[in-house]
């Protein structure tokens, strides 16, 4: 008779037991109780830790040492302002000073400065100013393009030898 074949015999209950050769159940509880024991006393051990420094912290006096004796009061510059919106504040209320009143820029110069607003509408009643059609001449015939120079002179000669 073959034993790997399937049966269709279900187990009664009284039959069903655990296998004893798999685990035993001592050395887990010795190793749980040990690992127990190992984390209570190092509990204890870090308060008593912990209460020796405080206790010698409170018993010694802190005194800074060298270095901290010899530390600057502010730290170099540039330095990181403290007070962001109210400098701000500050430099908008400069800036809209000088951008709504009258002053001088250079006054050997005669170069003065006007309200902005005022400034706009003679901008826009005058108009910008523009470059005088003599100057924009001499202007442009100073400037030639790339490679024009050539091409004038190139069809000179061609109409020169047309014209022979």
């Amino acid at each position: 008779m073959d034993t790997n074949k399937p049966t269709n015999h279900a187990p009664k209950p009284s039959e069903l037991r655990h296998e004893v050769r798999d685990i035993t159940v001592r050395p887990i509880l010795v190793s749980g109780i040990a690992l127990l024991l190992i984390v209570g006393v190092s509990l204890f051990l870090m308060r008593g830790l912990f209460n020796f420094f405080e206790n010698n912290a409170t018993q010694t006096e802190s005194r800074p040492t060298s270095i901290m004796a010899e530390r600057p009061a502010q730290p170099p510059e540039p330095r990181l302002q403290t007070t962001p919106v109210p400098a701000r504040k500050q430099i908008l209320d400069r800036e809209s000073i000088l951008l709504n009143s009258y002053g001088w820029v250079d006054q050997r110069a005669g170069l003065v400065h006007i309200p902005i607003q005022q400034a706009m509408e003679l901008l826009a009643k005058r108009g910008l100013p523009a470059r005088r059609e003599d100057s924009m001449q001499k202007a442009e015939g100073n400037v030639q393009e790339p490679g024009s120079g050539k091409r004038e002179k190139d069809s000179v000669s061609a109409e020169e030898s047309q014209g022979r």
